[in-house]
């Protein structure tokens, strides 16, 4: 059972990534910047690290120069 929702949940960060390919960074960033107030908030910490793990996990992060992706 656990191996079936990991598989949907890492079909659904990939398509939910897919779809920040084409937002400009700004406001990806500004996106991420509000997840990660949401994530603050959370008081479960399992949730909360998975919260702030959201952004880079669905692409927010990559390439947009914050220092946070991977571009070295």
């Amino acid at each position: 059972m656990a191996h079936a929702f990991f598989g949907v949940a890492t079909d659904l960060v990939e398509s939910v990534a897919a779809l920040f390919r084409d937002v400009p960074a700004e406001d990806r960033a500004t996106l991420a910047a509000l997840l990660r107030e949401c994530a603050e908030l959370e008081t479960d910490p399992v949730r909360q690290r998975s919260m702030l793990a959201l952004p880079e996990d669905i692409g927010l992060l990559d390439g947009d120069g914050d220092g946070d992706g991977d571009e070295g």
